[in-house]
Formats: C-alpha cells, sequence, structure tokens
C-alpha cells in the first residue's frame, strides 16, 4: 500500500539549552537529520542516546527528549504524518545509497527557500526508507481500510469503521485497540489536532482549519484545541521546535 506523508512543521534548529520534549502521544513522527551534539531518547525506562545521523522518532508513544547544553543538539527536523501508521519504535536510518541523495536534494531545497518540493521528497524518503526494511507499516487490511477511511472523514463513527472492516463494534473496538494502545475515537481525535496544527502553521484561518478537521463551529474547535493541546489555535502559530 503505497505511503502517504503530510508534513506539520520543519526547521533547522540549534537548540537552546532549556530545550526538551515531554512527549504524551501525538499522531505524529518527528524525523530529525542530526548534524551536531545530540540529545536523549527515553521511553519505557530506557535512555538512547542520539548523535550525528537520521532518525524516525514513533508516533503514539510517550516519551521525552532532553540534551546537553554544553553540547546541544543541531538538527533539521519535521513533524510528519504517515499513513498507514509506522507501528516502528525508535529507528535509526542508514544515510547511503538513495536515502543519502534525497537528503542532498532536501538540503538544497532548504537552502534555496523552494520549499514547494518538500513535501513529495519527504514523501518519496519515507517510502525509500520503508522499502528497505528499516521501518515497518501496519500489514491489517481491515484496519488499514478504516484509516484510510479515517484520514477522508474525521466524524466517523465506530459502528462506520466496525462495518468498513467487516467486525462487530464490539470486536473491532478490541482490535483497534490492541493494535493502536488507543480507542478508535482518541486516534480520530489525535489526527484532527495533527491536521490542524499543520494548517494553522500554513497560515490558514482558524474557521478554515476548524470546517477542514470536522468542526461546524470554530468556537468548539477551539475548545476542543485547547482541551488537548493546552493551548488555544492562535497561540499555536508561535510554537515552532523539534
Amino acid at each position: 500500500m503505497r505511503l502517504q506523508v503530510s508534513i506539520i512543521l520543519y526547521g533547522d534548529t540549534r537548540c537552546v539549552p532549556s530545550w526538551a520534549v515531554d512527549e504524551t502521544g501525538s499522531g505524529y513522527h518527528r524525523l530529525y537529520h542530526i548534524y551536531d551534539g545530540g540529545c536523549t531518547f527515553s521511553m519505557n525506562g530506557k535512555d538512547t542516546h542520539l548523535s550525528k545521523g537520521l532518525y524516525l522518532l514513533p508516533s503514539q508513544r510517550a516519551y521525552t527528549l532532553s540534551h546537553d547544553r554544553r553540547d546541544p543538539l543541531t538538527c533539521r527536523w519535521f513533524h510528519i504524518t504517515i499513513s498507514p501508521p509506522i507501528i516502528s519504535p525508535l529507528v535509526r536510518i542508514p544515510i547511503r545509497g538513495a536515502i543519502s541523495s534525497m537528503l542532498a536534494s532536501i538540503s538544497e531545497v532548504m537552502r534555496t527557500r523552494i520549499t514547494d518540493a518538500l513535501p513529495s521528497l519527504i514523501e518519496a524518503l519515507i517510502t525509500v526508507i520503508r522499502s528497505e526494511g528499516h521501518i515497518d507499516s501496519i500489514s491489517d487490511e481491515r484496519l488499514a481500510r478504516v484509516l484510510a477511511a479515517v484520514h477522508d472523514d474525521m466524524t466517523s463513527s465506530n459502528e462506520r469503521l466496525a462495518a468498513i472492516a467487516g467486525l462487530s463494534r464490539e470486536y473491532f473496538i478490541r482490535l483497534f485497540e490492541k493494535t493502536f494502545s488507543m480507542t478508535p475515537q482518541d486516534y480520530i481525535a489525535e489526527l484532527r489536532i495533527v491536521r490542524a496544527k499543520g494548517l494553522i502553521a500554513s497560515g490558514e484561518k482558524i474557521v478554515s482549519v476548524a470546517a477542514a478537521v470536522g468542526f461546524s463551529d470554530d468556537k468548539a474547535f477551539s475548545r476542543f484545541f485547547k482541551a488537548r493541546t493546552g493551548m488555544k489555535p492562535t497561540a499555536y502559530r508561535s510554537v515552532r521546535q523539534p
């Protein structure tokens, strides 16, 4: 199944001394190309040091990131969504062959600031990374159909999704929770937040963002966004960190 990759935010950053991430399980991946310094990735009580290289961090997982302020993290970073979802944990990706060439193309695009080509380059990069066996996407065709439907319609009920999967409602919910460690409706809520963040960062008006993620009322959307992220949609525009 073809991967669909969307960019939410991106940048080149030398992190400030106070930089840290306390990830609670969002629906996007962090893709880091570390040039200098490094950081510590901590998940499930295990610490992993990330040094120079290319890394794909998991989505839908809780973890923290920190760095040594005497040797700060310097990296090119992307917050991306991938569908069908990638189920791999933290992955260090060898920089060689086609991957090396694509990173060079991404660097050139970033240097010239002609960034229209970035989405297709990042999607091609993730596709090659998967084809080389570095990451795994979901293989259950029933859930793959459900996820495709969810990405098209973020107001889907559990009953509709169970019918798409060809399963009873109760079995579908159990299977979904076992696979993704969250309910179908929590997944949809997180997808709405991730999609909204990308649109807000691109400069879309809040009323347009609300409609794009399935809300007929922008005030209801703003309450939903603040409840999930701790900030109003308008405040998110100024957030831009790895």
